[in-house]
Formats: structure tokens, C-alpha cells, sequence
């Protein structure tokens, strides 16, 4: 877990302090079970899934999606797009990338197979959110907005005359910055009308 703190919240009427960290070295939740197969194309960027596919054997993205649904079976593919400026992000929409057509442009495919929807049981719609989730959360990665928490309780020693911290609970891997959305306060157990920010 990392040392460096990114917010901090208190009990109000307590002894408690929920300490969020940002994670320096987070998970690649490409290494993790996904629905969908994440295949991307870049000069200086190793992004998506590890894949055999040369970009060059085709003309064209329309090739390369041909090429996913007559070979690999896929039956829902989205495109993805990069913005690159000061950063990288990543999208299923272009137009969440600003519209900023010098700076950003399509760099592959998420898609799932026909297999796999079979055996998942899911709908279309269903299987596209889920995709578009995972693009968030790869989002959410490589833009370095993943978080680890700390809670502690925070009792004085006369003694040695200073506070001590006891380690309630801790856990990371929480993908995103909205800490409402993202399980942070669920995982850590509390009402955070109780608490405020430091």
C-alpha cells in the first residue's frame, strides 16, 4: 500500500479516520477475468490485452473488425479511442475524448465472442454495459486513478505523549475517484455522514 495519502476523512463524533491512498503500482485489471478481449494498436503505448494481431496485415479498422468477427468469432465489438495529451485516456465514444480530433483517434477493439456470450447467459444490452464498465475501469488505470484505504482508530498515549494508530481495516484495488461509486466506504464499513474530510 502506498504511503502517500490522498484524502483523509474523520468521525465526527469518534476516534475513526479513513485514510485514501493512491495507488503507485496498481493492478492491471487486464490481468483480471473480463468479459471482453481488448485488442489495441499503438507506436509508444502497450495497452489492452497481449494479443498476435499485426495491424499492418490490414487496410483499414473495418479490416480488422471483419477480421474479429469471421476469426475470432466475436459478436459485439466497440471501437476504442485514445486521447494523448499530457496523458492518455481511454474511451468507447470519441466524444469523450473532447472532440479533439488532432490529439485523439482510434486504437482498436474491445469485443466479446459468441462462446462466451453463450456460456455468460447475457443479453446485447447487457453484454455491452459490461464491456463499457471495463473500459472505465482500464480508464480509470492508466490514468492512475486507482485507491487503497486505511481505517484507524486514533487513541492517545499519555505515556509517550503521542497518538497511536490501530489499523481497523485496509484494502486497495478500488478503481476511480468517486468513492461513493467505486466501494471504498462500502468496503471500509462505515456511514460517511459520519465522517468528514480533513
Amino acid at each position: 500500500m502506498s504511503d502517500i495519502i490522498y484524502t483523509t476523512y474523520k468521525e465526527k463524533n469518534g476516534n475513526r479516520k479513513l485514510k485514501i491512498y493512491r495507488e503507485e503500482y496498481p493492478e492491471d485489471p487486464r490481468e483480471q477475468d473480463n468479459l471482453g478481449k481488448m485488442i489495441c494498436f499503438h507506436k509508444h503505448y502497450n495497452l489492452g490485452d497481449k494479443h498476435d494481431i499485426k495491424s499492418n496485415s490490414f487496410s483499414s479498422w473495418l479490416d480488422i473488425e471483419d477480421y474479429l468477427r469471421k476469426e475470432l468469432s466475436a459478436v459485439i465489438i466497440l471501437p476504442l479511442y485514445l486521447y494523448d495529451h499530457s496523458g492518455i485516456t481511454i474511451s468507447t465514444s470519441r466524444n469523450h475524448l473532447y472532440n479533439d480530433y488532432w490529439d485523439s483517434g482510434q486504437v482498436g477493439f474491445i469485443y466479446v465472442d459468441k462462446e462466451t456470450i453463450k456460456r455468460e447467459k447475457l443479453k446485447r444490452e447487457e453484454a455491452i454495459e459490461i464491456l463499457e464498465d471495463e473500459v472505465n475501469v482500464y480508464d480509470h488505470y492508466i490514468t492512475g486513478e486507482v485507491y487503497s484505504f486505511r481505517l484507524v482508530e486514533e487513541t492517545y498515549d499519555r505515556y509517550y505523549n503521542c497518538v497511536l494508530e490501530k489499523v481497523i481495516d485496509e484494502c486497495s484495488g478500488f478503481y476511480g475517484s468517486d468513492f461513493y461509486k467505486n466501494g471504498i466506504f462500502d468496503s471500509a464499513g462505515i456511514n460517511i455522514d459520519d465522517f468528514e474530510e480533513e
